[in-house]
């Protein structure tokens, strides 16, 4: 699992397998659900309709034509999107297209901030 200093500012990065380039024209969001006690909690956490989304970003990626690279900086940095306390997260990425087709929310595992 991955653990970060909570004064750390640096990307998560999660990859996304899609048949089509999502990097031309879908935006790209994050959810960090928690902060739970262990992995295992975190685990079992669920996006709900109040769940609060931070926009990310597409990265390069040049080593996979059907995997892509979303970004999204957390920490305590100015530029970050979030700052998250010590705990266990839970990460999920949600695809937003151009009102067309599906807006799929993917779960991408938990993450630990010290």
């Amino acid at each position: 699992m991955l653990v970060i200093s909570a004064q750390s500012t640096q990307y998560i990065l999660v990859a996304v397998s899609a048949v089509a380039d999502p990097t031309e024209t879908d935006g790209v969001e994050f959810a960090f659900l928690g902060p739970y006690a262990t992995a295992g909690l975190a685990n079992v956490a669920v996006v709900t309709p109040s769940t609060t989304f931070y926009t990310g970003f597409w990265g390069e990626t040049t080593y996979n034509p059907t995997l892509y690279s979303a970004l999204c900086l957390i920490g305590p940095g100015i530029e970050a999107s979030v700052a998250l306390t010590s705990g266990t997260y839970c990460t999920y990425v949600k695809i937003t297209g151009d009102g067309e087709g599906e807006i799929p929310i993917l779960y991408s595992g938990p993450f630990a901030v010290t």
